[in-house]
């Protein structure tokens, strides 16, 4: 059996080169297509994966293609006609609705070739809800796929409640399936799970881009509250952005309990930081998964999230910590006391779920899913 992915993103985000790397049936062969703009750079060491796969990155379309969806599509699609070897791909996986999906719903009406396509947090957040003139066209890419995959379980239900018309509604359900991102085994090989006793004492983490999606800010006003109710509580903020300058501006007078940090890429470095932590935070703004969650959880660290982004519908609500309203810092607070108070029996529920994060598991359910179509 051959797979084509279709991802463009394959170059530029370590999750889809670990993906590939994972598969083990070895009666599949899997092509990653990656579609880039002209003048894009990208990495030719990520195209080395190994005997099961190859790796094509075609520069198929321009500047000018990327603001026109559909001659952006017809690009590719063009493109992929004379350079990817399809006449003897058996399935099509397209890793982006919209971008990839709308590519393998015109193989499936020009060569027949079945297809699985993925909803990211750009085709619910971006495309179905401001591109109104392409609704129709995402739907179409929807009720022809074979099976629709969502990272977020929230995510299916909000196409399902805002988007997906009536009639449409029980086919469309029965092809939506869950299933998550996973972590890099580096995670898996160190997992810690022998946390401390806290009481008041405690200190939060965050990791990420300094953007406001992610909400650092108030991060920062919900550590602050906490140490007006009594909590000796600390912050480390680690990463970088665009929104550097505000946050160190911010955290300015509170230096005693606050510090900002840069971006740490180093996998042992990072480990170090979740292992000196207690509790991770980061209510963001519009989370599609959110692959840091699941980091700190190997390291025993209670999280807190976001309800209806993220990592929310994985857990029940206060297994291995609480989702908030991002917009509510007492909300923020009222969470992070609930994980103080009850700290050791989250911290050890921590690591008991992470097994439905590991590639060889995710790779493995996508085989069985293959499987099913031929």
């Amino acid at each position: 059996m051959k797979i084509l992915h279709i991802c463009s993103d394959y170059p530029y985000t370590a999750l889809y080169q670990q993906m590939l790397t994972n598969y083990s049936d070895k009666d599949i062969f899997h092509v990653m297509y990656a579609p880039l703009m002209k003048g894009r750079y990208a990495d030719e060491k990520y195209k080395i994966v190994g005997d099961h796969a190859s790796v094509i990155y075609s520069y198929d379309y321009s500047p000018y293609d990327r603001l026109r969806y559909h001659s952006k599509r017809i690009a590719i699609f063009n493109s992929m006609i004379k350079g990817a070897g399809i006449n003897d791909v058996d399935i099509v996986h397209a890793h982006y609705l919209f971008s990839a999906g709308g590519v393998a719903y015109e193989l499936k009406k020009n060569k027949n070739i079945d297809y699985i396509v993925a909803v990211r947090s750009t085709d619910i957040n971006f495309f179905f809800r401001y591109a109104f003139h392409l609704r129709t066209y995402g739907l179409e890419i929807i009720d022809n796929a074979k099976y629709v995959i969502f990272i977020s379980p929230f995510y299916k239900d909000e196409l399902i409640s805002l988007y997906v018309p009536n009639y449409m509604k029980k086919r469309v359900c029965d092809k939506l399936i869950i299933m998550p991102n996973g972590i890099n085994d580096y995670w898996f090989k160190n997992i810690c799970n022998e946390r401390r006793i806290v009481n008041k004492s405690i200190r939060f983490l965050f990791v990420g881009e300094f953007i406001k999606r992610k909400n650092i800010i108030s991060i920062i006003n919900s550590v602050i509250l906490l140490r007006k109710k009594g909590y000796a509580v600390t912050l480390k903020i680690i990463g970088d952005g665009p929104q550097k300058k505000e946050i160190i501006h911010k955290v300015e007078k509170y230096k005693e309990f606050i510090d900002v940090f840069d971006y740490i890429k180093s996998k042992e470095d990072l480990l170090v930081e979740y292992r000196s932590s207690d509790i991770f935070i980061m209510p963001s703004f519009n989370e599609t998964f959110g692959l840091v969650y699941i980091e700190a959880l190997s390291q025993g660290l209670p999280i807190i999230y976001s309800k209806g982004q993220g990592v929310d519908g994985y857990f029940e609500e206060g297994e291995v910590g609480f989702g908030c309203n991002p917009n509510d810092v007492n909300n923020i607070v009222n969470c992070a006391e609930k994980i103080i108070n009850n700290y050791s029996v989250i911290s050890n529920n921590c690591v008991k779920s992470l097994s439905q994060f590991k590639w060889q598991n995710i790779c493995s359910a996508y085989e069985k899913m293959y499987s099913t179509i031929k």
